[in-house]
């Protein structure tokens, strides 16, 4: 359960500092908005699989068919964000893009020992198994809140320009996060 523990909030501590640190005070176009949406669309499905869903081939294809898309639509718009970003912003996109195939691997892997399908784990790793439905229930519900707040504020609150309100207030004209307001015509 540590495993898993570590690795999911390790993976949400860097999405976290993403969305707060550098997101929500710059400018996301149209598509980066969406993708944001998509990609915690994405990550709720492969963990609702997990927690809810009986392990077996037909569904470790589904689960490996959305493995496959979220990647892709992960990093499809990091070339042009990445240069609109900064340094610090462009480490933390490196690490999350790096740590994302291990948090799969890491769901992929217990989600056969949830159900009872492979007990080889749990007689090699010296860790508890009783404790995982819930940590991945935990991990959907987290997931599935961030999705819906992604879902809410990209799509409604901040449709227009992509412009926060704060940033807006700003009188230098620049965001701080390397995302530079659009320039008026």
């Amino acid at each position: 359960m540590w495993i898993g523990l570590t690795v999911f909030g390790t993976y949400l501590a860097m999405l976290f500092a993403d969305e707060w640190k550098f997101d929500r005070k710059g400018v996301l176009s149209p598509r980066e908005r969406k993708g944001h949406v998509l990609d915690s669309f994405l990550l709720a499905a492969m963990v609702g699989l997990v927690a809810f869903v009986e392990y077996s081939n037909l569904v470790k294809m589904v689960f490996g068919v959305l493995a496959v898309l979220s990647i892709f639509s992960l990093v499809q718009r990091e070339k042009d964000h990445a240069v609109r970003s900064d340094g610090r912003e462009q480490m933390l996109h490196a690490l999350t893009y790096m740590f994302y195939p291990i948090m799969l691997g890491t769901l992929a892997m217990i989600w056969p020992v949830i159900d009872g399908v492979s007990m080889i784990v749990g007689w090699v790793l010296p860790v508890s198994m009783k404790n995982l439905r819930p940590l991945c229930l935990g991990y959907f519900a987290v997931c599935t809140v961030f999705f819906l707040y992604r879902a809410i504020y990209w799509l409604k609150v901040r449709k227009h320009d992509g412009i926060a309100p704060e940033v807006l207030a700003l009188t230098d004209g620049t965001t701080g996060s390397g995302h530079e307001p659009p320039k008026a015509a």
